[in-house]
Parts: structure tokens; C-alpha cells; sequence
């Protein structure tokens, strides 16, 4: 995950939380973020990013926001947990997601929330559902009573992070994706 935490452009830095990444990801990153006279400074999971001279401030954040999808997606992973005969709960990466601002008020003033998704293979009640949550006990949940195979299920939720606005999710972007597009079932828990 890479998280911006705080863009100053009148020091022309982006300070960033980088988490969850391999080696090999993270030199990626470190590659992608020194270009031209630009250079990264790394401590801990922070990354301090100066742009140079020669580098526009708002091409470095476009930078930074193309490598924050392409790692969310190359992390969604999934694992299945058998529960008995033939059956199994197969349960997916977790994602902090940003929220629209009017939206953050129900998830405790949080500016995120976290996405993940679920399949549960039970003939008579499985299905697959997505859930965003908060800290707490709020959050959006969609549910279909068919179980999808966990690629289509990793391709839905790369779908839905893609077409998140700027402004961050709502629950009326949840429900265009999840019920109008994609006809599941709509639920406040």
C-alpha cells in the first residue's frame, strides 16, 4: 500500500506511507519516484519525496496515485479457509479505500475505510459479498447469492477501485458498481 500523507508544494515534496510491498515492489517504486533530479529519502515506513527543478510537482503526484493502483491491485490476494466437507470460506486482502468527504461522518470522521471481500461456499447459503467498513461497527455490505470464482472476484474489486472518484467513495458510488451495474444487494451494517 502507499498512502499519501502530505503534499507541500511550495517545498515541492510529497511525503508518503509505504506498507505491504516486496523488495522488488518497493525498488520499483524507489525507481519510479527518482526520475530526472528528483530523489526519495526512506525511513521507515515513510518515503519523502523531492521533486527537483526539472520535474513538475503535478506529474510527480500523477506519478505517485498511477503507483498507489498498481500496487493496491498487485496485493489483492485471497486464501481459503475450509469450515467442512466441501466447504470454505475464501476471504480477500484487506484495502484502505478513501471516502468522500459528506460519507466520512458515518465512518467516525475517518477520511478511509477499509474494502474486502468474501466468498462463502456453503450450497444452501453461500455467496459472495463485499464489505467497506469503519473502525467501528459502520459500513456498506453487497451480497450476491452466487459464488464467484475468486478471479472474478479479485477483478470486481480492482473494477470498483478504479472507478472511485478523486473526491474519494460513497455510498452512492457503492451502489452504482456493487446493485446497479452489478445487481447485488445493498445493506447498511
Amino acid at each position: 500500500m502507499i498512502k499519501i500523507v502530505k503534499t507541500d508544494r511550495g517545498n515541492r515534496s510529497i511525503l508518503l506511507e509505504i506498507s505491504n510491498l516486496t523488495a522488488e515492489q518497493h525498488f520499483e517504486v524507489g525507481n519510479a519516484l527518482c526520475r530526472g533530479d528528483s530523489d526519495s529519502y526512506d525511513c521507515g515506513p515513510f518515503t519523502m519525496v523531492c521533486c527537483g527543478e526539472f520535474v513538475d510537482f503535478d506529474d510527480m503526484v500523477d506519478a505517485v496515485e498511477a503507483l498507489q493502483k498498481k500496487f493496491v491491485r498487485a496485493n489483492i490476494s485471497y486464501e481459503t479457509k475450509p469450515v467442512g466437507d466441501g466447504v470454505a470460506t475464501i476471504s480477500f486482502t484487506e484495502v484502505v479505500v478513501p471516502l468522500c468527504e459528506d460519507d466520512q461522518v458515518y465512518f467516525y470522521d475517518r477520511p478511509t475505510a477499509r474494502f474486502h471481500a468474501s466468498i462463502f461456499t456453503e450450497p444452501i447459503v453461500g455467496g459472495t459479498s463485499f464489505t467497506m467498513d469503519s473502525i467501528d461497527d459502520y459500513g456498506w455490505a453487497s451480497h450476491s447469492d452466487k459464488i464467484l470464482d475468486p478471479e472474478k472476484v479479485k477483478a470486481l474489486m480492482i473494477g470498483y477501485l478504479d472507478q472511485i472518484p478523486e473526491t474519494g467513495a460513497s455510498e452512492e458510488n457503492w451502489k452504482d458498481y456493487f446493485c446497479e451495474t452489478l445487481g447485488f444487494t445493498f445493506e447498511v451494517i
